[in-house]
């Protein structure tokens, strides 16, 4: 729950001023006797309300004190600003006091009901306590407000709370699955870059081989190459190497675009009905974007299965000459909506994707299902 405010506020000086000013006009149209101490308690009555949150006892206190002293003038007290200023406080301690204000300010309170009701010189103690009765039962309904409000107020910033700290764990758990996902790639693509440059490297040695008769300088140049294969393929196994737990397995060979018709007969196996569909005309990939491409239909997959199983999924490429877009969308409803907390998710495809300056969007369709795509631009 908020904290009491520590400052008296604007709004409540404009309030209180409201008030007395209200109650002055009722003195003087009245023409009470007494005017002067009528004022003072009048003004008891009303610049109490300025302290309302910051100090409800001190301001019940005051406006029970202003009563008091209005009895003195001997006049029948009806003045309309003072029980507003009652109903108020009625309010204010309640919604703003702690625990002990509360019970002190309310005794407080009900007893200036009492004091003004039996002092007011009504005809008979039945008026008095006719009017007294009254009197209590607004105020009460004004308290039973503010502990309604008090504890609306108080629920919204526990879930707020809450929700901060379900953000900060969302966070957290965002932050693993990227960094993870980030490993992962690293261990796929040193596999990639680690063959790419042995094979680099053997070609290098049959060429220098084979030009043994060639001129001295490109003999040279082909040792240098081949050396250079080799030191830099050491280096990606010594650098990525590190990427590599216990209960990681071989990823040689990745999988590639040759390998989605088997992904899809699996995944159609497992009972998930999918239409496979290509457009356009195919470019030659290298082994790395093969292998996101591979993954992001993979992961799409999954989730369907995850989230909506049996629906209907379609997967679809599209080429262009200048980029790939990968289409996943599946028409029936999310059964399943708990977040996955055992993949690498929509996040992991999301950080695939951006290895490769691509763009990704996923979201649920208008007319229902969801769609992930996916767009990799092509050199």
């Amino acid at each position: 729950m908020a904290s009491r405010p520590t400052k008296p506020s604007g709004t409540d000086a404009a309030l209180a001023g409201g008030l007395f000013v209200f109650g002055v006009v009722e003195i003087t149209i009245t023409d009470r006797a007494g005017t002067a101490i009528l004022l003072v308690a009048m003004s008891l009555q009303t610049w109490a309300l300025v302290w309302r949150r910051t100090a409800p006892l001190v301001a019940a206190t005051l406006s029970v004190f202003g009563v008091a002293l209005e009895l003195l003038t001997g006049a029948t007290v009806s003045d309309a600003s003072g029980f507003l200023g009652f109903l108020v406080l009625a309010y204010s301690v309640p919604r703003y006091g702690t625990r002990r204000h509360q019970i002190g300010a309310g005794m407080v309170l009900f007893a200036g009901v009492a004091i003004h009701e039996f002092g007011s010189g009504y005809p008979s103690i039945s008026v008095a306590l006719v009017q007294s009765v009254f009197d209590v039962s607004i105020g009460a309904a004004a308290w039973g407000i503010a502990v309604a409000v008090r504890r609306r107020v108080a629920l919204s910033d526990t879930l707020g709370s809450e929700n901060a700290i379900l953000l900060n764990e969302w966070a957290s758990r965002e932050h693993s699955v990227i960094e993870e996902e980030r490993r992962r790639i690293a261990r796929e693509l040193h596999d990639i870059v680690g063959h790419s440059l042995a094979a680099i490297s053997l070609s290098a040695g049959a060429a220098e081989l084979a030009g043994a008769s060639a001129p001295e300088e490109v003999g040279d140049a082909l040792a240098a190459i081949r050396r250079t294969a080799q030191d830099a393929a050491g280096d990606v196994r010594r650098l990525v190497g590190i990427l590599r737990t216990d209960s990681d397995q071989v990823l040689a060979p990745q999988p590639n675009l040759a390998s989605l018709p088997e992904l899809i007969r699996s995944t159609m196996a497992a009972g998930l009905p999918v239409c496979f569909t290509t457009s356009g005309e195919g470019k030659t990939l290298t082994a790395g974007v093969q292998l996101a491409v591979y993954r992001i239909v993979q992961e799409g997959l999954t989730n369907v299965i995850k989230h909506a199983p049996g629906s209907p999924t379609r997967v679809g490429l599209r080429w262009s000459p200048d980029s790939l877009v990968i289409e996943i969308a599946n028409d029936g409803p999310i059964i399943d909506q708990r977040p996955d907390r055992s993949g690498h998710g929509l996040a992991g495809v999301r950080e695939r994707v951006e290895l490769y300056d691509g763009t990704f969007d996923a979201s649920p369709r208008p007319s229902g299902g969801f769609r992930l795509e996916a767009r990799l631009p092509l050199p």
